[in-house]
């Protein structure tokens, strides 16, 4: 009895569902491998990992108050 009343709570608040975000092809981050052929889904800018942290870290330091 206690176990599915626990069941019965978990099912009530959403605990065991699950939540989908689709990702619209043009945000997606895809890893490429050295080496490979890498053929882009969309055009754009695909920035090597290293510069891309190098971006990140200045948003970050700029976005601190």
């Amino acid at each position: 009895m206690l176990l599915l009343s626990m069941l019965a709570l978990s099912l009530g608040c959403g605990c065991l569902t699950r939540r989908v975000v689709v990702i619209p092809s043009d945000r997606q981050v895809l890893p490429v491998s050295a080496g490979k052929a890498f053929l882009p889904p969309v055009n754009g800018w695909f920035v090597p990992q290293a510069r891309m942290q190098e971006m990140i870290h200045a948003l970050e330091r700029k976005a601190e108050p």
